[in-house]
């Protein structure tokens, strides 16, 4: 009873009717003040400006926030920008062929007689709106639920997590997606962003999510093409008010409908742009393994991913679109991050990986695309022998020396080893 002994002498005598009641409204007032302090309302999801918008003024960036609203709705009413676009340019389409019959038919009005103009109120949401919105919010709560902790509420790559991961989280407002199927610089297919959510990203934060319900990971990618498509117009909105400056408040709609309709564009031709093979795939064998190693050794590979495909080489890399350093990928870790199939190889090989500094190969391979698939074959080999942890063939892979004086030297050289820690297993 040590909580009855710090109350007042009167409620201590529980066994009296009043020092009961007494008792009991303290632990109720207690109960209720742990619920008040512990249940506070969540605030309601809210879309953040881009950082595209970060050198905006306020005035103009309150103008941006009008236009990414009219096209990509907001955190409460999502829409997907490519959608409106052709909502608007199919109503335009329909008011011009209408004004035109209009026109024909219509009887010109007395002198001094306006025509009566009807009040069409607040727009309401047709059946197939409605069902749209839906599946928004359906994707909505399931990126609240998986995603934003790492990839942010408007897509940023920037959640609470992402300060502690390495690589950081896919800032997808740049438009800029790197595993895809379509050329370089174009953005992905659809199915790209359904396989890598249901892949993950080996040797990253990014989780596999294969055993999710096919409905969640089709909601959840529609959602993340709204956070998308809104990043993309927030940046054409802000090369037009920096172009602009203060003409930018004079922008009239249809140039808001332009730039809207240039992020449309560029995933409408990417639907269309899957990467063939330029020759078939053919049955991969120690032959092709060969004739890759001899081409990665002569067409430049080696100069970023070094002559035993560990990524040691003395080349600094540039930074990626998004600003972080980067590094050659180490082939022989078994962690090919855009996909572990041939095909998924090739076209890493041919366009190249998108906000990189890995360049495509499709002109410089064009007049010998076999040797494409060789290529193919000696990275899947490498790869998938040191993932089964096989022995590799001597002077197919060339440990990598360290030169003396060097940081990785002086390691090496205190730990007492006489061969390189990373050199060939």
């Amino acid at each position: 009873m040590r909580f009855l002994s710090s109350c007042p002498a009167e409620l201590n005598d529980v066994s009296s009717v009043d020092g009961r009641v007494g008792v009991f409204s303290l632990v109720c007032v207690a109960v209720a003040l742990g619920f008040a302090a512990g249940c506070e309302r969540a605030a309601p999801l809210e879309w953040k400006d881009t950082k595209a918008m970060g050198e905006m003024s306020e005035e103009h960036r309150e103008l941006a926030r009008e236009i990414l609203v009219e096209y990509s709705g907001n955190a409460a009413n999502p829409r997907v920008l490519a959608e409106v676009v052709a909502e608007k340019r199919a109503a335009a389409e329909a008011e011009e062929a209408a004004a035109g019959e209009d026109a024909a038919e219509a009887e010109p009005a007395e002198e001094g007689q306006e025509e009566p103009v009807e009040d069409a109120g607040p727009p309401s949401l047709t059946r197939e709106q409605f069902v749209r919105l839906q599946q928004l919010k359906h994707g909505q709560q399931v990126y609240t639920r998986r995603c934003v902790q790492c990839h942010g509420e408007s897509g940023g790559g920037d959640g609470p997590a992402a300060d502690m991961l390495y690589p950081r989280p896919r800032d997808y407002t740049a438009g800029t997606f790197k595993f895809t199927s379509t050329p370089y610089d174009y953005r992905p297919l659809r199915s790209d962003l359904v396989d890598t959510v249901r892949r993950g990203i080996r040797g990253t934060s990014m989780p596999s999510f294969s055993l999710l319900p096919d409905e969640d990971i089709e909601a959840v990618i529609d959602y993340v093409i709204v956070l998308t498509q809104r990043g993309e117009l927030s940046s054409q909105v802000a090369e037009e008010a920096a172009f602009l400056e203060d003409d930018f408040k004079q922008v009239e709609d249809m140039d808001h409908f332009a730039m809207a309709e240039l992020v449309s564009d560029r995933w409408e031709e990417a639907s269309h742009s899957l990467t063939q093979p330029l020759t078939p795939e053919p049955e991969l064998t120690r032959e092709h393994v060969e004739r890759g190693r001899q081409a990665f050794l002569t067409k430049g590979c080696n100069k970023c991913h070094g002559d035993d495909g560990r990524g040691h080489t003395p080349f600094r890399m540039p930074n990626d679109v998004w600003g972080y350093p980067t590094r050659a990928a180490d082939l022989t870790s078994g962690m090919l991050r855009g996909g572990q199939r041939p095909i998924d190889v090739y076209r890493r090989i041919l366009n190249g990986i998108n906000g990189t500094p890995m360049p495509g190969f499709v002109n410089a391979l064009r007049d010998e695309p076999d040797t494409i698939w060789d290529l193919v074959g000696y990275v899947l080999y490498v790869s998938n022998r040191r993932r089964a942890q096989n022995e590799i063939s001597a002077g197919l892979m060339k440990p990598f020396e360290y030169v003396a004086g060097t940081e990785e030297a002086d390691a090496e050289g205190a730990s007492g080893n006489e061969e390189p820690a990373d050199g060939a297993e």
